[in-house]
């Protein structure tokens, strides 16, 4: 079952006893105690039973003292806590799709509406969409794994330019 309907989860196949959870809450957005509550409960509704549990992550948790990084950590504890099975899969930022909140399709906007950017000096992982699929794939269906996949590590101002030039 895919638990979601966003860009990260039509990029996944559906697998009989798995449970894919991408419907947490975006980076780009503000971070409500609402939306935090919300992905708890739907989180620990869920068959704790299940062949194997994936939560879609972020690599942000390891740069990043944000609000959605320290929930994004509280959550992948949860799940450790309270699912046998599960994988805590950590991305960075997807190269497909049309949300408007991710970085490339943000600073794309920006960039074609000719809006002032502010370049910090600031690596990001950007992962297409064919190796984010080969990973889901080596999931394995029973264990506790944590998996990272990082894509390709790119300063921000790279993906500036490389937008700009029309190769993102």
């Amino acid at each position: 079952m895919i638990c979601g309907r966003g860009d990260i989860a039509t990029a996944i196949q559906d697998k009989d006893g798995y449970l894919f959870y991408v419907n947490g809450i975006s980076n780009r957005l503000p971070t409500t105690q609402e939306a935090k509550a919300k992905e708890e409960d739907e989180v620990l509704s869920h068959c704790k039973t299940l062949k194997m549990f994936v939560y879609i992550s972020t690599l942000s948790i390891y740069y990043s003292d944000s609000e959605y990084t320290k929930h994004k950590i509280r959550m992948e504890g949860l799940i450790k806590t309270n699912f046998r099975y599960y994988c805590i899969f950590r991305i960075g930022n997807i190269k497909w799709g049309d949300n408007p909140n991710t970085i490339l399709n943000n600073l794309g906007y920006k960039i074609h509406h000719k809006h002032k950017i502010e370049i910090k000096d600031e690596y990001r992982y950007l992962i297409d969409r064919e190796e984010f699929r080969h990973w889901i794939s080596m999931i394995p269906s029973s264990g506790k794994h944590e998996m990272n996949c990082t894509g390709n590590r790119l300063k921000v101002k790279e993906i500036v330019s490389m937008i700009k030039d029309g190769k993102l």
